[in-house]
């Protein structure tokens, strides 16, 4: 599994990709 911070990333990725840029 992965860990909470590799989802969060995903999601923010998948979310923000075209809003903003990521973060992470």
């Amino acid at each position: 599994m992965l860990s909470r911070r590799e989802e969060g990333h995903r999601l923010f990725n998948s979310l923000d990709e075209n809003k903003l840029p990521t973060r992470f």
